[in-house]
């Protein structure tokens, strides 16, 4: 009984970390959005990854351009995001994240 009490609150404590900090990366978008903080997309797509919102090797690349449907919606104030793009110019941010850009 008391293993099956802890399993849950461990459960409900994980979920909570996992919905707080879905909250903090969607403040993080409508920063980036808002153009208000210097655009890194490195952050956002590493966190969407391993999360298994996209899956970065099956980016769709055109020029330093990288697009990834979403494998579910990340929901942002009512608008369900269903794909996310990233480019950057940069020659060695390019050449540090060849699974990104």
């Amino acid at each position: 009984m008391r293993l099956a009490l802890t399993l849950a609150a461990v459960l409900l404590a994980t979920h909570a970390m996992a919905e707080g900090q879905e909250h903090e990366v969607v403040g993080h978008i409508k920063q980036q959005l808002a153009c208000r903080s210097d655009p890194d997309a490195v952050p956002l797509l590493t966190y969407l990854s391993q999360r298994g919102y996209i899956s970065l090797v099956e980016a769709k690349k055109s020029d330093s351009t990288s697009c990834w449907r979403m494998h579910r919606p990340l929901d942002i104030d009512g608008i369900a995001i269903q794909g996310v793009c990233a480019a950057n110019e940069d020659p060695f941010m390019r050449a540090m994240y060849l699974n990104i850009f």
